[in-house]
């Protein structure tokens, strides 16, 4: 019991020694970095990923929730995918996917990533501010 009182008095007796850094680089791994997120919105070469959820309440007065995903790698990946709250029942679609304009990830633009039955992209000129997604599959249709 006399030793747990006399550890804490050591520790301060000895006190934190400071040492300045002194690397040459300011990233840390373990630290976020800072994110530009209107230049994330553009493509890269090695493809994007642009996802987005929402509730909704659907025409026939039902809450659901859906999933707009794009991944736009070689060959690039569309999905959509709804869920009904009430029975738990939802639908998916899954499909390779083409940019039909091939102007979608113009930086000097807002975002338009248009892929025929899907897409996503921005109204506002930071392209993220107001952003919209669209799924018309066969068989859901997202708006």
């Amino acid at each position: 019991m006399k030793i747990a009182a006399i550890v804490p008095f050591v520790s301060l007796a000895n006190g934190y020694i400071f040492q300045p850094e002194d690397q040459a680089d300011f990233r840390n791994p373990n630290i976020p970095a800072l994110l530009n997120y209107t230049e994330s919105q553009y493509d890269i070469t090695t493809g994007s990923s642009y996802w987005a959820s929402s509730f909704i309440t659907g025409d026939d007065g039902r809450q659901y929730m859906t999933l707009s995903h794009l991944l736009t790698t070689i060959p690039s990946v569309c999905r959509s995918s709804i869920l009904d709250l009430q029975t738990h029942e939802y639908w998916v679609d899954l499909t390779y996917c083409n940019n039909t304009d091939g102007s979608g990830f113009d930086n000097g633009l807002p975002l338009n990533a248009d892929y025929g039955t899907y897409g996503f992209g921005s109204t506002s000129d930071d392209s993220v501010s107001t952003m919209y997604t669209y799924a018309h599959p066969e068989k859901v249709f997202l708006d």
